[in-house]
């Protein structure tokens, strides 16, 4: 008798445990993607500048000549972007003893300011157009040495982002790569 009431003691205890355990096994769970968490990263982009114009006579450069070249580029990045140029010579009239020079580059009127190497142009938004113009000098004292020869004046413009890339005084980049 006492086996008996063991045996059905244990039979009940079984059952319960099977059926704690076969519901614990039975839980309902759904699962789901967010469908809206694409993220893009902006651009910082130069159009293709302007043809570069300058005002030189027709008989070409002559000693005691002065002068600019004027070239535009617009910006065409999403992100608002410190745009810089560059400005060097280069051939036979900017080298040998008296040479042609870049004397200043310029955005209108006023003088660009020369940080980290770069002409600072500003700050630009897509769309926004930017100028550079290089003043240039032919001293009086170049000789015969020049006649017939070339030079050529080189611009490069640069673009890179603003946001969290501007120095405390606001009038450039902490780096311009």
């Amino acid at each position: 008798m006492i086996a008996k009431r063991l045996s059905m003691s244990l039979l009940a205890v079984g059952a319960v445990s099977l059926m704690v355990t076969a519901g614990s096994f039975a839980l309902f769970s759904a699962s789901t993607t967010n469908q809206n968490n694409v993220f893009t990263a902006g651009t910082v982009a130069l159009g293709t500048p302007t043809p570069f114009t300058c005002a030189v006579g027709a008989g070409g450069v002559a000693p005691g000549d002065t002068g600019a070249c004027n070239v535009s580029v617009t910006y065409t990045g999403s992100l608002e972007a410190w745009l810089g140029v560059t400005a060097s010579g280069s051939g036979d009239l900017f080298s040998g003893v008296n040479p042609m020079s870049i004397t200043d580059v310029k955005d209108g009127a006023a003088s660009l300011p020369n940080i980290g190497g770069k002409y600072v142009i500003g700050r630009r938004n897509t769309g926004a157009s930017a100028a550079a113009s290089v003043l240039w000098s032919f001293p009086l004292a170049a000789g015969n040495e020049y006649q017939g020869k070339n030079g050529t004046i080189n611009l490069m413009f640069y673009a890179v982002q603003a946001r969290n890339n501007t120095n405390a005084p606001n009038t450039a980049p902490n780096a311009w790569n």
